[in-house]
C-alpha cells in the first residue's frame, strides 16, 4: 500500500484542483445567467431551482419563434407525442 501513497496524494490534489475549477466555472455561468433578459421567466417556473432554470434556458434558447405552439415545447421535453 505504501507504493500508492504518492499516487493517491497526487490524484487527491488533481481532484481538488478540478473541483475548484468546476466551482469557478459554475459561478461564472451563474453570473451570466443572472444577466440574461429572460432569466425572470425561467426563474418564475414553480420548483425549478437555479440549475434547472438555467438548463431550461439553454435547452429552449432565445428564439421565441422556434416554439410557436405549446405542444412543440412539450414534444421537445418528451411529455407529448
Amino acid at each position: 500500500m505504501a507504493a500508492y501513497q504518492e499516487e493517491a496524494a497526487l490524484l487527491s490534489e488533481l481532484l481538488s484542483q478540478l473541483l475548484q475549477a468546476k466551482n469557478r466555472e459554475l459561478h461564472s455561468l451563474q453570473k451570466l445567467y443572472e444577466q440574461h433578459p429572460d432569466r425572470l421567466i425561467f426563474d418564475s417556473l414553480s420548483k425549478a431551482g437555479t440549475l434547472t432554470s438555467s438548463g431550461l434556458l439553454v435547452k429552449l434558447g432565445e428564439d421565441r419563434q422556434r416554439f410557436p405552439l405549446d405542444c412543440l415545447v412539450q414534444a421537445l421535453a418528451g411529455t407529448c407525442p
